[in-house]
């Protein structure tokens, strides 16, 4: 994982801008999103690639979650703090540049709560129809980065997550060049998939398939 100086406004503005983003609301006709972005919000050490990732799956979760429509609130603040808080995760004492993602949506039950960020989990239990690994790329990321989360629900409420990212006083670079996904498409290379679960089989399929590539999948060497 690459790391930078990262602007987390910078980041959700450019994925607000996105045609990813167009796409996502497009599928949740009935889901509003605003924002309410710091304006001196402190900087963190990351990979933009991941951090877009989390941005991207937790605005997508967010509106899985209101199946008939509702409001995402998107915030960004500085947050310092000064004894450790024992929240959804213990948090260490300092200075962290924090993401919240709120809907007004389904909310999740104290059972369920301890598990929405295993792999699948919120696809075959909660009855998602993203691929289930959304909540598990966003922890994955957030440990990466040596970050926190926080969640917060109540069912027939909504659910609002906060990652904490722990910041450094480093300046952003001010012109960073973004990827142009055409870039990544493939040139209709064959490639080989094997893995013994069928669902991580059907999402590498659907990726590589949807750049361009020609896909074989399998369940196993023998076959």
């Amino acid at each position: 994982m690459g790391m930078e100086t990262i602007n987390l406004n910078k980041i959700v503005c450019e994925y607000m801008d996105s045609p990813e983003f167009e796409k996502m609301l497009s599928y949740h006709p009935n889901v509003t999103v605003e924002m309410d972005l710091e304006d001196d919000l402190v900087n963190f050490s990351g990979s933009t690639v991941h951090v877009s990732k989390t941005v991207m799956n937790l605005l997508s979760n967010a509106a899985e979650a209101m199946p008939e429509g509702g409001t995402v609130r998107v915030t960004t603040q500085n947050c310092y703090i000064d004894k450790q808080l024992q929240a959804y995760e213990r948090i260490k004492e300092g200075e962290y540049c924090v993401l919240s993602v709120a809907d007004t949506g389904v909310g999740i039950s104290e059972a369920d709560r301890d598990r929405i960020f295993e792999p699948f989990f919120t696809k075959k239990k909660m009855g998602r129809s993203g691929t289930g690994l959304g909540l598990a790329v966003v922890w994955g990321s957030v440990k990466d980065h040596g970050g926190y989360i926080n969640v917060e629900s109540e069912l027939g409420k909504g659910t609002e997550i906060k990652v904490y990212f722990p910041a450094t006083r480093a300046r952003a670079a001010e012109h960073e060049s973004r990827i142009d996904p055409s870039t990544l498409k493939g040139h209709g290379e064959k490639i080989l998939i094997i893995d013994d679960i069928k669902e991580q089989l059907e999402i590498a399929k659907d990726m590589l398939d949807s750049r361009n590539y020609r896909t074989v999948v399998v369940r196993s060497g023998e076959e």
